[in-house]
């Protein structure tokens, strides 16, 4: 594949050729999965054809549009409809009924490529489980904890880290034997000047909070927590409701991944 720096400046050059300017307002980088419509940046790019502000959406690839010919065929009319046009850089479109049979099968081949991707990585990550490993990427780093990617021996699990882990347990003191609140315990940890789980910017409540309610503090590690689905609320309090999103799965569907995690907390604090 190519870089998200490399598609953009394809595109850019797509753009001079053909005779558009693009201002820096007008230029989406996405990395979300083109199987949904259901993207975080593709409303705006949809909002921006609906009133008339581009003369043309230019794209590295079909599938940059959309891994599913369904929905690929529903943005194209949209475009179509508003007069604007699309053309992509690796590509011609061709706007016939033949070249949008063609377009469809290759939007088909992308869908079904897509889904063997998706499989190759769950085969992987299930079986990092079954050898008692964590799925590496973001969700296996944890305040308190230095997590050691790798696929070896002590590898793979997450490894107390003393000076964060101090910090872990003087929440659940101020918590639990103090009697302290979220939002004191979230002002006390600024007035010491405490280092964020991101090492930037201020703490907040719901980064304690996340703390104070994570069972991995107790040795507990589970995965296969979540899924995508019509959630009743968002995880995040800040995401627009759409019909699929992020939703946690009930307890009993979670596995749990014995020893990925030591315990910090005594189960009998937590």
């Amino acid at each position: 594949g190519t870089s998200l720096d490399s598609q953009l400046e394809a595109c850019l050059k797509k753009a001079h050729e053909v005779g558009y300017d693009v201002p820096k307002e007008f230029i989406i980088l996405e990395t979300y999965s083109g199987l949904t419509l259901d993207r975080p940046k593709l409303p705006q790019l949809r909002q921006w054809v609906r009133d008339k502000q581009a003369e043309a959406v230019i794209a590295y690839t079909l599938d940059r549009i959309s891994r599913d010919p369904v929905h690929f065929i529903i943005l194209q009319e949209e475009l179509e409809k508003a007069g604007v046009e699309l053309m992509l850089v690796t590509e011609t479109i061709d706007s016939s009924d033949l070249g949008k049979l063609i377009t469809y099968i290759k939007g088909y081949a992308a869908k079904l490529e897509a889904e063997k991707i998706r499989e190759r990585t769950m085969r992987g990550i299930r079986e990092r489980i079954k050898a008692g490993k964590m799925p590496s990427g973001r969700r296996a780093r944890l305040y308190g904890y230095t997590y050691l990617p790798g696929k070896g021996v002590g590898e793979g699990v997450r490894y107390v880290n003393e000076p964060e882990a101090k910090w872990v347990k003087q929440i659940f003191h101020w918590l639990v034997n103090e009697g302290l609140g979220i939002d004191r315990i979230t002002y006390k940890l600024r007035e010491l000047g405490i280092p964020t789980p991101s090492g930037k910017g201020l703490w907040y409540a719901s980064e304690v909070w996340k703390i104070i309610r994570n069972p991995a503090y107790i040795g507990e590690t589970y995965v296969f927590t979540q899924t995508y689905g019509e959630p009743k609320t968002r995880l995040s309090k800040g995401t627009k409701t759409k019909k699929t999103g992020l939703i946690r799965k009930p307890r009993e569907e979670w596995v749990e991944l014995p020893g990925a995690t030591p315990p910090i907390i005594d189960k009998d604090l937590f």
